[in-house]
């Protein structure tokens, strides 16, 4: 997996999620947040996918019966007015 820049501030990323949070913007007003929302996403699936498979490892070190380690972005729902 091939890592991702991060192409936004923090404080973009934070002015995205407000304003996906308060879904009640028209179409052409989310474009960017989302667009901020997947870079942001793309950045940290790979420390989430080694965290699952360092976890996964030092689980079946200790013998836990079957252990199941999957990393999980939620998706996001927003609602077009």
């Amino acid at each position: 997996m091939k890592s991702a820049k991060l192409n936004y501030s923090k404080s973009k990323i934070d002015k995205a999620g407000e304003i996906l949070k308060t879904t009640t913007s028209h179409k052409k007003e989310i474009i960017q947040p989302l667009d901020v929302l997947s870079n942001w996403r793309d950045v940290h699936a790979m420390p989430l996918d080694t965290f699952a498979k360092v976890l996964k490892t030092r689980a079946q070190k200790i013998n836990l019966p079957r252990p199941h380690c999957c990393p999980a972005i939620k998706k996001n729902a927003v609602n077009f007015t």
